[in-house]
């Protein structure tokens, strides 16, 4: 189930190229966005040639490095979906930052959102 965000602008993704926080946004995900990229990883649909549109907005990242940052921000939890992972319950969506910072919004049953970002993954020249 996705979360109504036409009524609550602060729940809404932000675009790329965008400033949040002082950091850049590369590409966003949802969670509805998540869940169809999750079950496409699955050999029945590969077999099938059934990609995700979303696959190809991340076409720079190998699928287990890319489910690995998701994992450490705590957007991909283990579930009993076919695939062996679903999205968190309780995740809103999910941003990359310019210089590989992870980002991923969660609700709270109170209303209010959490926010667990990673460290970055790509490092500066020196």
């Amino acid at each position: 189930m996705s979360v109504p965000t036409h009524d609550q602008p602060d729940l809404q993704p932000p675009l790329g190229g965008t400033e949040v926080d002082g950091l850049v946004v590369c590409k966003t995900i949802t969670k509805d966005e998540l869940a169809d990229y999750l079950q496409n990883l699955h050999w029945i649909p590969a077999l099938r040639g059934i990609p995700s549109s979303i696959r190809r907005r991340f076409m720079e990242y190998q699928p287990l490095e890319f489910i690995g940052y998701l994992r450490k921000v705590g957007a991909i939890k283990k579930g009993e979906h076919f695939t062996g992972r679903v999205p968190a319950p309780d995740l809103i969506y999910v941003t990359l930052y310019i210089g590989g910072i992870w980002e991923a919004k969660f609700l709270t049953k109170t209303g209010k959102i959490r926010t667990r970002r990673s460290k970055p993954t790509v490092k500066r020249a020196s």
